[in-house]
């Protein structure tokens, strides 16, 4: 009873690995001919899968090209979201989320409270800096990989540990001053 049990098991984790790689497949296919809207629905579905996937990193930058050559650049914030909350400790989608905010422009503006990134369509809005708020969140979710990734210390783990160090030196305050320490996101630098 209990092979018959570990033989389904293990038939149910082939398959679904299948699965995965014939989506990436499909996804990759879709990107290459230049059908964004397929590969975003079909990167994006692969992202937010629970499941643990080494490639999510990937398919997490795929995401962020499909949005900008559809001109949906101001969808890449709420999915980089829904992504880091999909995979809290993923190590891999916290360093290509992280260079994501490092890549993209930290300047912005408000409209009824919430932040826009990029220049506005009007200009009678206030102008806002997000510098600062997007390396804490990049630092906070990268420290918040690393303590998982300590915690299972998958063989993969050396190359994480370069990643932390190019966040680490955004410059602090803009004033060219660095900032090196452990985050604690409700007292700042410890």
């Amino acid at each position: 009873m209990k092979k018959t049990l570990w033989l389904f098991v293990l038939l149910a984790v082939t398959r679904s690995a299948h699965a995965v790689a014939v989506d990436r497949a499909g996804a990759e296919a879709a990107l290459a001919r230049g059908d964004y809207a397929q590969a975003l629905t079909d990167f994006s579905a692969l992202v937010l899968r629970p499941a643990v996937d080494e490639n999510v990193g990937q398919d997490f930058k795929n995401v962020l090209q499909c949005l900008e050559r559809l001109n949906r650049s101001g969808d890449i914030d709420s999915f980089r979201d829904k992504a880091i909350g999909a995979h809290p400790g993923n190590w891999r989608l916290a360093v290509a989320a992280a260079d994501s905010l490092r890549e993209t422009p930290s300047f912005g503006h408000m409209i009824d409270g919430q932040f826009h990134r990029g220049y506005p369509r009007v200009w009678n809005v206030r102008l806002v800096d997000a510098g600062e708020r997007d390396r804490a969140r990049a630092l906070a979710w990268l420290e918040k990989a690393l303590d998982a990734a300590e915690k299972r210390n998958p063989p993969g783990r050396g190359r994480f540990l370069p990643g932390p160090g190019r966040h680490a030196l955004f410059a602090a305050g803009g004033g060219g001053g660095l900032a090196v320490g452990r985050l604690d996101l409700d007292h700042g630098m410890a």
